[in-house]
This record gives structure tokens, sequence and C-alpha cells, in this order.
């Protein structure tokens, strides 16, 4: 009995040896995570996730990337728990640059001057801001903090007009702006419910969209002075008013990730109509969408895995799934080079 109970342990110990422990609650073994790369408009993907030699960022959730518009070689990715990786080769290797074990949901690179990075992030309980004057490479600044325990910061907005004014947005329905670079904030809105995405209009940087998680949009035509909250346009729409992604194409053209499917207004925000897709409405949610500025008729959507593009403003769309079990958390395209995407993967929440 002693001889064959000792067999049973010497087994289990060999197997735990051999296959690692990715069977143990809480222990993640899968190493397709991270980063990934398309060079030929998202037909094929390649996973980039080299530190060095020994390290990777295979096993890793990324929330958020961007890409500095002047040197498209140099990309920022947000990572949950780990603060941000910074590549300067296309993402062939990454170095982290804010070492610090925090959440990072929003990455805006000034477009007057890319050296100046702002990330919104929830560091611990609190969420904050982080600006740093030269891509992160020496100096980091928090420049706001969210008073309440355990709220993120959840998306920062750079006015491509007057670049010292900066919009951020609180989880639990905060906006803030600042007009002199994040030295000082006011807070200009305050919102009954969850806050999840904002966009700026990229012809008018004085009109803005929020997304909130269940009671639809809202909007700004005076830079954030006066907000509307377009709640009722989405109450024929089951699912609609629960906005995952926000994407401005002009003041009037605005696509929204739902759980609807994709959602579109061409005016303002008075009406919303689904966009014609490969996704049954109403079945499948889309959670994250982007669209180059200078070329509105091209859009990018994902739900789960899946990678879903259309040339012609959703008359017609193509397919592709990336090799990862992963859902699709974020998008950036390559603004010198539309046939370059980089995708960023999170783990799926039980």
């Amino acid at each position: 009995m002693k001889t064959k109970t000792l067999l049973i342990v010497v087994t289990l110990f060999l197997g735990i040896g051999l296959l690692g422990v990715s069977w143990l609650p809480g222990c993640d073994r899968s190493t397709d995570g991270g980063i990934y790369k398309s060079t030929d408009g998202g037909s094929t993907w390649e996973q980039k996730v080299t530190i060095d030699e020994d390290n990777s960022l295979n096993k890793d959730n990324v929330k958020a990337l961007a890409i500095n518009p002047v040197d498209t070689n140099i990309i920022y990715a947000g990572v949950s728990g780990e603060g941000i990786y910074k590549t300067t080769d296309g993402g062939d290797t990454w170095r982290r640059v804010l070492p610090s074990e925090v959440d990072i949901f929003a990455i805006a690179i000034d477009p007057t001057d890319p050296n100046v990075v702002y990330a919104s992030s929830l560091d611990g309980d609190n969420g904050k801001i982080f600006k740093s004057p030269n891509g992160f490479e020496e100096t980091v600044e928090e420049i706001l903090v969210e008073a309440h325990g355990g709220l993120a910061l959840v998306d920062i907005e750079i006015d491509h007009y007057d670049s010292s004014r900066i919009y951020a947005m609180s989880e639990q329905g905060g906006i803030f702006r600042s007009n002199d670079s994040g030295a000082t904030w006011s807070a200009i809105y305050w919102f009954d419910g969850n806050l999840t995405a904002m966009t700026m209009s990229p012809t008018d940087s004085r009109v803005l969209y929020v997304g909130t998680d269940g009671k639809g949009v809202l909007k700004t035509i005076d830079g954030g002075d006066n907000w509307t909250e377009l709640t009722e346009q989405f109450e024929e729409i089951k699912g609609g008013s629960e906005i995952l992604d926000i994407t401005s194409v002009t003041s009037d053209t605005v696509y929204a990730a739902t759980s609807h499917g994709l959602l579109r207004t061409n005016d303002g925000g008075a009406s919303w109509e689904v966009v014609n897709s490969l996704l049954e409405p109403g079945e499948v949610a889309v959670e994250t969408l982007v669209i180059p500025p200078d070329s509105p008729n091209i859009i990018y959507f994902a739900n789960g895995s899946a990678l879903h593009k259309s040339t012609n403003s959703g008359q017609t769309w193509s397919n592709w799934l990336l090799p990862t079990s992963r859902i699709i958390s974020t998008l950036a395209i390559d603004p010198q080079n539309l046939e370059i995407i980089y995708a960023g993967v999170e783990k799926i929440e039980k």
C-alpha cells in the first residue's frame, strides 16, 4: 500500500514538473498574449512580444497602444499591472519605461510634440494621469489623481488645435479639463453613471463625445463647458446604450462599439443606426474599433479574437481570426502606412 501511495505521489510531481502548473487556480501558462502586428492590412499577423532573450510580453494583457505620428517605429503599450512598455523598432523589441504595477487604460501623444506623452491609469486604489516630456525615458509626473478609491481614470484626449488643453475621464462619471498641459485641472461635468470611452472630433476640437456604460453618449460642442446627454436615442436599440468604444470621423459622424454591435450617427448623435456587418445585431458585442482620421472610409473593429475591416464605410467587410485565444482589446494603425496595424489582446475574464 505504501509503495502504491509513493508511486502516485512521484507521478503527480513528475506531471507538475513536465506540464507546469497551468491547471492550478490562478496560474496562467498561456503564451498567446501581448501584441500582434499585421503588415498587410489585417490578412496575416505576427506576435510581437520580445523584451530580451529571457523575457517576453507573451503572457501579458495589453489595454492601450499609441503610435508616435512622426516616427511610427516608436510605439507605447499599456500593460495590465506592469505600466508602460515602449518599442523603437516597430515592435521587434520592447522596454519597460514606466516600471510601476499599474493598469494603463489609454495613452495619448501630443500632436505638436510627440515627445510629450500622457497615460491614464489605475494605480493601486487611485486613478492617475501620468505625463512624460521625453517619451517616458527620464521624467514621469503624476499630474492628476482620482481621490475615490478603486476607480480608474480610463481615457484622455489632447486638443489638436491647442495641445495645452487636455481632457481626462474617470470611470465613476467625472470629466476633467486642463488648460495648461496638466499643471492644473477643473471638473467640468459629473455624470450619474460610469463612463467608458471618449473621442474628439478631428475637424473641430471643441466637439467631444463620451460613451457611457448603459446610458448612451454625452456630447459637448463648446470644449466641455456644456454637455448634452444622448440617452433616448438608444432606447430602441437593445444593448446599444452600453458603449464599449467610440470614434469620431467628423463632428457629425461618429461610430460606437456597443453590446448591440457597431452603431453610427451622421447627424451629430441625434439618431443612430446599426452598421450592417458580418455580425448579427444584438447577438455579438463589438469591443473596440479604430478609423484612420485621414481615411474615414476604412473601419476596423474587433469582437473576441476576430478583426473586421471595411474599406467603404461599412458597405462590405472582410474578417480574420488572430492567432490567439484572447480578445482584441485595443487597435492602432500606423498613420504613415495604413497597411500596418497593431492589436493588443487580453485574457477573457471568467
